[in-house]
């Protein structure tokens, strides 16, 4: 560091402007050397951290021996689309657990770990000319979202999205959406879209759910901490308590082979509430409510509530989904599914969700598909003529809260609901193809 002498000395004869410049074009260097060096994620996908044995019972999912942290991942929107894990006779399982990559997580400190087996962990994808959209895999780096211990994650800190599944072979805006009102129509629990016809099936016990979680906050004292004078209310003793028997334990029992001692899990995850170490419950809050849709065996979940984990939002499936029935409307004829659409597309009833944008994600369907930052909430009851609606871990005192939401006649979101949440992401049957839409591109 220059001594003041030094400083004067080497700027004699140079004038403010030009010090100025030279200043600005120095600090211009040092921020591109240090983005360089620090590669910031732009686009990332949810991994599962698998065993590092082939019998897949090690108790670590890594490889922190010197200072490479090696980890074994499953990648959601890649490996799924084309080979199975835990299927089959121990001996496939073992195939299949070794014919999954290797990842380095390129993080420093000798012998960190990065997570344990049944992790989920955000791999971000991106290299020195701007992030890896078209699959390229090799500067993927990784920082826990969820993970059934308490160890500490080593890897990039931040708060990246989600990328959409499926997007390795096109860029994560690519996802076409056809958007065509002149030939949607709605007739009651019916309505037609992109030339399929729908029929609502609200999930009532969804909203029944919702409603009972938050009368269980509320007995558990939540209203206390609405005044803003004692801080969050999950990081108070009895908050903690509340998301951990309510949120955390019972969406962990659902999934044994993922997790077999969920009251560890759940009190571990309970521990690091109001933290910035913490599993953001909002997204457990929305699955908990959906729950009887959901099952440890995939061939038992409901078509467009199908994820691999127990936590995270599913307006992206629902995306997904809506591009596969669109393709092919009447090889879905009957089928009751959850698909997402606009708010502009399908009319609202008590026991659908909605959906809007957080941080810079697009308040847009297209945003929807992406699967970054978001929240949801579940429509619970109708209070004359328009909605109210439920969501978990909600406003600077993270409570389980209530809010209005408007409908029209055709109990289509209006008003401020209508500018607030672009996405309606419900239960359905489809009924089938009708002429006279255009299909969405399917993946």
């Amino acid at each position: 560091m220059q001594t003041k002498h030094e400083q004067a000395y080497s700027r004699k004869g140079i004038s403010k402007k030009t010090q100025y410049k030279i200043d600005k074009d120095k600090l211009t260097q040092e921020i591109a050397e240090s983005d360089n060096n620090i590669i910031k994620g732009q686009n990332t996908f949810e991994c599962d951290v698998l065993p590092n044995s082939a019998n897949q019972e090690s108790p670590q999912g890594v490889n922190a021996q010197g200072e490479t942290h090696m980890f074994k991942g499953r990648l959601k929107g890649l490996h799924d689309h084309f080979m199975d894990w835990g299927v089959g006779t121990e001996e496939q399982m073992a195939i299949q657990n070794g014919c999954h990559p290797w990842f380095n997580s390129n993080t420093p400190g000798m012998g960190e770990s990065i997570a344990s087996n049944g992790s989920t962990i955000l791999m971000a994808a991106n290299n020195r000319e701007g992030p890896a959209r078209y699959g390229n895999t090799r500067n993927l780096r990784a920082y826990r979202i969820s993970s059934p211990s308490s160890i500490p994650i080593a890897g990039i800190p931040g708060d990246f999205g989600t990328a959409s599944d499926g997007n390795w072979a096109r860029p994560a805006a690519g996802t076409l959406l056809p958007n065509n009102p002149s030939s949607n129509r709605v007739m009651g629990k019916e309505f037609v879209v992109n030339g399929v016809k729908y029929l609502s099936l609200p999930a009532d016990d969804a909203a029944a759910k919702a409603q009972a979680l938050r009368d269980s906050a509320n007995a558990a004292g939540q209203g206390e901490y609405l005044s803003g004078t004692k801080g969050k209310w999950d990081g108070s003793d009895a908050g903690k308590e509340w998301v951990v028997q309510n949120i955390y334990l019972p969406m962990l029992e659902l999934s044994p082979s993922t997790y077999p001692d969920p009251e560890r899990e759940a009190n571990a995850l309970g521990r690091r509430l109001a933290t910035n170490n913490e599993s953001f419950w909002s997204s457990w809050f929305f699955r908990r409510c959906y729950e009887a849709y959901w099952s440890e065996e995939r061939d038992s979940r409901a078509k467009g509530l199908d994820p691999s984990t127990v936590f995270d939002y599913t307006a992206k499936d629902g995306v997904k989904l809506r591009q596969k029935i669109e393709a092919d409307p009447d090889s879905f004829m009957g089928q009751n599914v959850f698909v997402a659409f606009r708010n502009t597309e399908a009319p609202v009833f008590v026991g659908d969700a909605i959906w809007n944008q957080r941080l810079s994600t697009p308040n847009t369907i297209e945003g929807a598909a992406a699967g970054t930052s978001a929240h949801m909430k579940v429509i619970t009851r109708e209070a004359g003529g328009q909605y109210r609606a439920v969501g978990g871990n909600e406003g600077k005192y993270s409570t389980v809260n209530d809010v209005p939401v408007e409908v029209d006649a055709d109990k289509l979101l209006t008003g401020r609901a209508k500018t607030l949440y672009a996405v309606v992401y419900k239960r359905v049957t489809v009924v089938g193809s009708e002429a006279g839409g255009e299909t969405m591109a399917s993946n």
